[in-house]
């Protein structure tokens, strides 16, 4: 785009969007609308193994912010995540909350938190354990509404509080961490990389794996 504060750029056969949530996305604003469909649009009919979405805040979160109470959480529920679900976005990071939260696969998700839990079909897919204990999602659908994984990761400087039992999130932990991502053609690996306290919650060293999962695309939704 030819605005600073929304951006997207390619890394391998992943195409990254940058938002600006802070302001542009909790405003009706056509430029920004009419920029994200176009990009995202280009990107569905592209050839890109995923398509990831970052901004500020959570549409998502029962962290240190709460996005049952919070206007900004609810605008991006209404404003952009139907705009990201539209176009088959597979992953979108935020932060804000200072925790780190990780979601099933949600669509049509747009109301507060006991949505997830009183309709069952804004959740398309769940986590399971695979053989070696390591949380795994199949997605077997890409494009429209095929589902897309939230993950709240703000917990890089500080350790924050709320209760941390979003029904939406498969996992929330509270300790300060940081993610890393890995990508290959039809597996995204996620880790989080953290603090580690002991019994008496003192600080520990910041060299624990506190959350280690993968989503895997099956069926139709693989990239030969």
């Amino acid at each position: 785009s030819h605005h600073k504060s929304y951006y997207s750029f390619d890394y391998g056969p992943v195409h990254f969007v940058s938002v600006d949530s802070d302001q542009l996305g909790l405003k009706d604003d056509p430029g920004l609308y009419e920029w994200l469909e176009k990009d995202l649009a280009q990107a569905q009919r592209g050839n890109y193994s995923w398509i990831v979405a970052y901004h500020h805040q959570p549409p998502y979160s029962k962290g240190s912010h709460d996005s049952d109470a919070q206007y900004e959480c609810y605008k991006l529920r209404q404003n952009l995540v139907p705009m990201f679900e539209k176009y088959g976005v597979d992953l979108v990071l935020a932060g804000h909350s200072h925790s780190y939260e990780r979601s099933h696969l949600l669509n049509g998700h747009f109301g507060p938190s006991h949505e997830a839990a009183t309709n069952p079909s804004v959740i398309k897919s769940r986590w399971a354990k695979d053989t070696e204990g390591v949380d795994t999602l199949l997605k077997s659908e890409c494009g429209p509404n095929s589902g897309t994984v939230y993950i709240v990761t703000g917990g890089g400087a500080i350790r924050g509080g709320g209760s941390l039992d979003h029904p939406a999130m498969a996992f929330s932990h509270k300790n300060r961490g940081s993610s890393l991502l890995e990508f290959d053609d039809n597996e995204l690996r996620i880790w989080l990389l953290g603090e580690h306290r002991d019994d008496k919650d003192d600080y520990a060293g910041y060299n624990n794996i506190l959350d280690e999962a993968v989503i895997k695309k099956t069926g139709g939704c693989i990239n030969s």
